[in-house]
């Protein structure tokens, strides 16, 4: 995932001792934060999930570059460097007040144990979300329906609805219409968002364009089937629209 981080009226804030935080993105199923210390010329980005993960990242601000390669970073903890880049580079970097900080962080592990390929020297590792998503688009042993306004259906696996949200795995195991007609309506949204939509449930990912094109009906799909992660993905899509 690529991310940038702007910090405003950074001359300002050189003194600050309780550290400058980023809004969350998301990589893969995991949330992260990036945490800039300018009274000790530390930065470092926290792993706000519950889970053990091996991180690979490398961040730049202009010229300076700092990158670490499949570290493992404990659940809530974070991991970063000191004495990174000086105030007087940071300045020297500084557009119209405004530190920028771009950061590339790849999560290793999930991805990388599932389904083997290939023979002999080219064998390969097949990512999970590839598996995942082919099924959804080649439609194998599909159980669940979503119907969209134009009243286009997607059929698809009621476990992966399940596993992001919460209000549809009440809808999937209760006696509701949903349950029973093995379908869900989703009024208000069309064909693109929901076909989107249904691949983040196997992906944990959202095409960009779409979700700037979109965001209002993500956000609102978010906040009424209770999925944070997608309304944080949002958030952080917009945060950096508006940045530029």
């Amino acid at each position: 995932v690529n991310f940038e981080f702007i910090i405003d009226n950074f001359k300002d804030r050189l003194k600050d001792t309780e550290g400058l935080h980023s809004h969350w993105f998301s990589v893969k199923d995991s949330l992260w934060h990036d945490v800039v210390h300018p009274n000790e010329e530390k930065k470092g980005h926290v792993n706000d999930s519950e889970q053990h993960l091996t991180v690979s990242c490398k961040a730049m601000i202009g010229s300076e570059v700092n990158q670490f390669e499949k570290k493992k970073v404990e659940a809530n903890c974070g991991w970063g460097w000191t004495k990174s880049i000086s105030h007087q580079k940071c300045q020297e970097q500084l557009k119209d007040g405004k530190l920028e900080i771009k950061l590339e962080v790849k999560v290793q592990g999930k991805e990388n144990d599932t389904l083997i390929s290939g023979k002999g020297k080219n064998v390969g590792l097949i990512p999970s979300t590839t598996v995942y998503l082919k099924c959804f688009e080649d439609k194998l042993f599909t159980d669940y329906n979503v119907v969209c306004t134009s009243g286009a259906s997607f059929p698809c696996h009621r476990v992966f609805l399940a596993g992001r949200s919460p209000v549809l795995k009440a809808m999937i195991e209760t006696e509701m219409k949903e349950a029973k007609e093995a379908t869900v309506k989703l009024v208000n949204f069309n064909e693109t968002v929901v076909e989107n939509l249904i691949k983040y449930f196997y992906t944990g990912n959202v095409d960009e364009e779409v979700v700037k094109e979109n965001a209002v009906s993500f956000l609102d799909l978010g906040e009424r089937y209770d999925m944070a992660e997608l309304k944080i993905m949002v958030e952080q899509v917009m945060i950096a629209k508006l940045d530029k």
